[in-house]
């Protein structure tokens, strides 16, 4: 299908902000290389479309009906052909987690339905549905990321009988080395456990297959934890107190913090350091990509970055959903009327009424 691109954004006109001087130093601007001008693609879709995650090299997945009808999945390629993602006849398979640079989508069915269905890993390839091969051994199994070279990873847990506050639940990161295997555990301390956030589970594997996780010790204390391999401990980076974390992806970990229940800060960080994010209205964290790409809620639209350098303007009417370090910052984004594709977020104009402290 065609693609019509927009050369001008509609920008949202953001007024002049009096922002207190930040008494710390702040980081070095992350280096783009290259420099590029925002982009504007709407997708073409059926009447009803909803943005859900877009992969490293510019795939969407997107829920869509037509009007009366029930939703399902549809990826679209780069190249502009669309397909539907579906689990054998017109039925598709629910909970959809990563795209992968071939545009292979992963899933686990009935995860947070509130039901005591088993939950179901997925993938599809190739035109094809199939299911991750899994143990009978009493416990779920939950698919979470997919890399281009065909690893997956995921949690082993009893999440549908017990709680993250019980001493005795179970969330362990395990990889499938290919989609044709079974799943592998790896190595935790005794009583930690993959956190997850709004039914996801954060953990996440790079190209390089090295696997990363926000993780808890059942004490309150959370880190990130790589694992350069299958067999050895990971490596623990202590997190800070009081943040809940939303998304990691590769070595970068996107948080919210802030006072009481309504935290209106955001701390976006890797194991160097990291800074925090702060607006005159909440801001709200969303996903990070593996280069440190992310994007934000705001009040009256979406606030992009990379890593600790300067938080990138709003767009009106619009809000981004999800984003891949694609062209330094693709997003899919909700437009109101449709979904469309916001390349080169860091090619916007800075937000100035963000103030950006170094964390610690």
């Amino acid at each position: 299908m065609s693609r019509t691109t927009f050369s001008r954004l509609a920008r949202l006109a953001v007024p002049t902000l009096a922002v207190a001087a930040v008494a710390v130093s702040s980081p070095a601007p992350v280096a783009l290389g290259a420099t590029c001008t925002p982009t504007w693609q709407n997708l073409v879709t059926k009447e009803n479309a909803d943005p859900l995650l877009i992969g490293p090299r510019g795939h969407v997945l997107t829920s869509e009906a037509d009007a009366g009808a029930l939703a399902g999945l549809w990826l679209h390629r780069p190249n502009g052909t669309v397909e539907a993602v579906t689990a054998g006849g017109s039925t598709g398979p629910g909970g959809p987690t990563d795209v992968n640079g071939h545009g292979a989508v992963l899933g686990t069915s009935n995860v947070g339905q509130g039901t005591n269905a088993p939950y179901v890993p997925w993938a599809f390839q190739r035109h094809t549905y199939s299911t991750l091969s899994i143990p009978d051994d009493g416990l779920d199994y939950v698919a979470s990321a997919l890399n281009g070279a065909g690893t997956a990873v995921g949690v082993k847990t009893n999440a549908r009988t017990y709680s993250p506050s019980l001493t005795n639940y179970i969330a362990t990161a395990v990889t499938w080395p290919t989609l044709a295997d079974g799943p592998i555990p790896l190595p935790l301390p005794n009583g930690y456990y993959v956190i997850n956030y709004r039914g996801r589970s954060l953990i996440d594997v790079r190209s390089d297959g090295l696997v990363s996780a926000v993780v808890d010790n059942h004490a309150g204390s959370r880190y990130l934890a790589r694992w350069t391999n299958t067999t050895d401990q990971p490596t623990l980076v202590a997190l800070p107190a009081g943040t809940t974390f939303v998304d990691v992806a590769g070595r970068w970990v996107l948080g919210q913090t802030g006072p009481g229940t309504l935290p209106n800060d955001v701390l976006v960080m890797n194991p160097k350091g990291g800074v925090v994010l702060d607006a005159p209205n909440a801001l709200t964290a969303g996903r990070i990509s593996q280069n440190g790409s992310y994007v934000l809620g705001y009040s009256t639209g979406s606030v992009y970055g990379r890593g600790p350098g300067d938080p990138r303007d709003a767009i009106q009417y619009s809000t981004g959903v999800d984003v891949a370090g694609l062209d330094h910052g693709t997003a899919v984004v909700d437009a109101g009327n449709g979904v469309a594709v916001l390349g080169c977020t860091a090619g916007l104009g800075v937000a100035t009424y963000v103030t950006v402290t170094p964390l610690g």
